[in-house]
């Protein structure tokens, strides 16, 4: 799991350590730079994946730009300063400072920049020492190896011809040690921020990038067939016993193969006579295909098992919204899911229980040189009034105060 990651120069973070859990909620006002933050973990995800193209940010959530846009440009800034990230991992620190520069209207990384050679990787290599030791002892003895058998060639020919051939084995190398940094961090690596959208869930011939499902919604259909043809159906009967959130829903059929050409969700309606014998994806109300949502991206195997939901309120009633939290959270421990999740609704909050650790609430803002930083809320804030209360009295900050 993400235990710690830490943010510089991007966007309206300036320099921010965020310590998570499995289970955690950003609070602020608009603008505020909660979107923000789960932005700079998408971007460092599609950097270790090596895909800093628009169309492979957009697909993942972030809000594309021109690539300058994505680096702090407050007052007092170089802007020549690299974007920088540090990453722990169930405590252990993954990336030491991953610096990422723009130049020539490209990210670079910073031993691209300085056109790595044998002693700066060596260094590279020793900081990480901890996590591959035995890998890393035995490649610095090849490598110093290689370089006392270099020192002594006099040939110059023979000497470059060698010493390319050490570069390439240095770039080689270079390429196992970020994989297996990217294994470590492989749940960042498939980070997604989920927005999900009215028309894409409804609209079931809509397939994104991303497989299983979309971040606007895309695919929703698909997967949940996928579930319903498996022989154990503990995930479909998981998503339909938590849909009884809802008082009215009865039950949920899908079509059993993916041969069948329906493409029709059968929502039956506990209130409806019985010469109706359903309601389709068309005409139930959003609020539920939002929870259909959201509870499919966190039973399936098939969806990431770190990632975002982006204001996760949306047509959501605010009582609805605090049940909704506290089974999102239980189902979240179940699959080994962990989330970060944005909201601009109070009763959001009712739903934690902010004396378990696993579950952490952050309330976000800007300083006065207009910096992004966030807040954990610790327990004892949770304990007198209900947290809704706390956070619309202003107890807990996170609210305009400029009018």
């Amino acid at each position: 799991m993400i235990y710690k990651i830490s943010i510089s120069n991007f966007k309206s973070v300036r320099n921010l350590d965020l310590e998570l859990s499995r289970f955690n909620v950003l609070i602020g006002e608009n603008g505020s730079g909660k979107s923000n933050i789960l932005e700079s973990i998408t971007f460092l995800g599609a950097f270790l994946n090596d895909k800093l193209d628009n169309e492979f940010l957009f697909s993942r959530g972030i809000r594309t730009t021109e690539g300058i846009f994505f680096k702090s440009h407050f007052q007092k800034i170089d802007l020549k300063k690299p974007l920088m990230f540090s990453l722990w991992i169930n405590g252990v620190q993954q990336l030491d400072k991953y610096k990422i520069f723009f130049e020539k209207n490209k990210w670079i990384s910073e031993f691209e920049k300085k056109k790595l050679h044998a002693l700066t990787f060596k260094k590279y290599l020793e900081k990480r020492g901890a996590n591959f030791s035995e890998t890393l002892k035995k490649m610095f003895q090849y490598f110093d190896d290689l370089k006392r058998n270099l020192d002594k060639i006099k040939n110059e020919k023979e000497k470059k011809i060698k010493r390319d051939s050490l570069i390439k084995l240095l770039k080689k190398a270079k390429s196992s040690i970020e994989a297996q940094v990217e294994k470590k961090a492989l749940s960042l690596d498939k980070f997604l921020i989920y927005s999900p959208e009215n028309s894409s869930l409804r609209n079931f011939s809509e397939e994104g990038q991303i497989l299983p499902i979309g971040v606007k919604g895309e695919g929703l259909f698909k997967e949940l067939k996928r579930l319903n043809e498996k022989k154990n159906k503990k995930q479909i009967a998981t998503i339909i016993k938590s849909l009884k959130l809802l008082d009215w829903f009865d039950s949920l059929e899908i079509p059993s193969t993916s041969f069948s050409g329906e493409n029709i969700l059968k929502i039956q309606d506990r209130f409806l006579d019985t010469t109706v014998k359903y309601l389709d994806q068309k005409n139930v109300n959003e609020g539920f295909l939002f929870i259909l949502f959201y509870l499919t991206i966190i039973v399936s195997e098939n969806t990431p098992t770190f990632f975002a939901i982006d204001n996760i309120d949306s047509s959501l009633n605010p009582k609805l919204c605090s049940e909704l939290i506290r089974v999102l959270d239980n189902l979240s421990k179940l699959h080994k899911k962990h989330l970060i999740i944005t909201t601009h609704n109070p009763f959001i909050l009712d739903g934690l229980d902010l004396h378990e650790d696993e579950q952490r609430l952050f309330v976000v803002r800007r300083n006065l040189e207009g910096h992004t930083i966030a807040t954990r809320v610790p327990p004892s804030k949770s304990s007198s009034v209900k947290l809704s209360e706390a956070w619309m009295t202003g107890y807990l900050g996170g609210l305009p105060n400029n009018f």
